[in-house]
């Protein structure tokens, strides 16, 4: 940022398209003025509920939530592409990020990432940038990574990729040097693609902890926020109202209702 000490904050609505009571929450918030920003899931089976809301609000930063895993126990998609190397044994997206990166073929990958982006476009949505369901292609878990290939697609597209320029120092001592040096060079591949990317990206458990309170819960999103970094910063949150369908797929769905 030039050393002008700006802060700026995208709070995103991540999962629009998952299910009803997803949907219904990021409308909600988009209509009250919460939030402006949502990424919306082009593989899932209420995507055109969300699709038909953002056709009617052309103001929202609608961003394509990449996705290729697909997590509940109970509640399964499949890919676009039917590639097989896209999918488990079931025919659904792999369950795990570390399934998807030593299966998937890169070219499976590739098609199903320009798959995805034209459903979006067909639906007649206008695209402002690009995310990633889960961090499935990041390679954080087995160090294969996706994002050269999704980096290309962006640059091609002239949009921003949410990638931050710095992890919070907590992350960065989990990480080997191994891990640091791919992830500078990734920093390096986006700004010679001249890929728009994030300075910080602000992570929380999606997952209720133990003694966790919804109070606890909405303090430290505060001073998460009160302690914003010089540059741009995301908050990338998952909206649900509470609703036998958000209860019958995550066990952990009174977070999701408590963002």
């Amino acid at each position: 940022m030039n050393g002008d000490n700006q802060r700026y904050l995208i709070i995103n609505a991540d999962d629009f398209g998952m299910c009803h009571g997803a949907n219904t929450a990021v409308q909600r918030m988009i209509s009250d003025g919460v939030i402006t920003s949502t990424s919306i899931m082009p593989v899932c089976p209420w995507f055109e509920e969300a699709a038909d809301f953002l056709r009617s609000s052309p103001d929202v930063d609608a961003g394509v939530h990449l996705t290729f895993t697909s997590e509940w126990k109970m509640y399964r998609w499949g890919a676009l592409s039917r590639e097989d190397s896209l999918l488990d044994e079931k025919g659904f997206m792999y369950s795990a990020n570390a399934e998807l990166q030593t299966g998937a073929s890169d070219s499976a990958v590739a098609d199903e990432i320009g798959r995805q982006i034209a459903r979006v476009k067909a639906a007649g949505i206008n695209i402002t940038n690009i995310d990633n369901h889960m961090g499935s292609l990041y390679g954080l878990e087995t160090g294969r990574s996706f994002l050269p290939i999704v980096l290309e697609t962006c640059s091609e597209l002239g949009l921003p990729f949410r990638l931050p320029r710095y992890f919070p120092e907590e992350r960065t001592r989990l990480m080997s040097e191994q891990q640091l040096s791919a992830f500078r060079q990734l920093i390096g591949f986006a700004d010679m693609k001249g890929v728009r990317l994030l300075d910080h990206l602000i992570e929380y458990p999606f997952h209720i902890l133990p003694e966790e309170t919804y109070d606890g819960f909405v303090e430290s999103l505060i001073r998460q926020i009160a302690d914003l970094k010089e540059g741009v910063s995301e908050i990338y949150i998952h909206p649900s109202v509470e609703c036998d369908e958000i209860k019958a797929v995550n066990p952990s769905w009174e977070k999701r209702v408590w963002e």
